[in-house]
């Protein structure tokens, strides 16, 4: 969680940066992406994704699930997230889906998390 807090905290003083020392640069950029149609914006995205958007790091998605299981009220060991996050998807909705369902399990089986758990879950067996 912490990091994560860390990573929106550098995003945010990122986009204020050029506005502040720069008002008139800021303007003048703004108002030069009006003059763009819209498949020059949508390459400029894309092109933004490729490049600043990689898979998170074990970091960031041990934090992303640390928040997950705790927006369930989920008590999980520090074993359990270190054994997930190696073996899992490197992507966000893997990360809500599987604390999803290894909480759904958790739920049926009357068990709390645990790294068995979660291997089973993982598995499917």
């Amino acid at each position: 969680m912490r990091i994560l807090l860390m990573a929106v905290g550098i995003a945010i003083f990122l986009e204020g940066v050029v506005p502040f020392l720069s008002p008139r640069l800021f303007r003048q950029g703004l108002a030069s992406l009006l003059q763009i149609g819209d498949r020059g914006l949508r390459a400029m995205g894309l092109t933004a994704i490729v490049a600043g958007v990689g898979a998170p790091d074990d970091a960031l998605i041990a934090a992303v699930l640390v928040k997950l299981f705790s927006d369930r009220q989920l008590r999980v060991g520090s074993d359990v997230i270190h054994f997930l996050t190696p073996r899992m998807e490197r992507t966000f909705a893997e990360a809500r889906s599987l604390v999803e369902r290894i909480d759904k399990a958790a739920l049926s089986e009357g068990r709390a998390v645990t790294v068995p758990l979660a291997r089973k879950v993982l598995t499917g067996k």
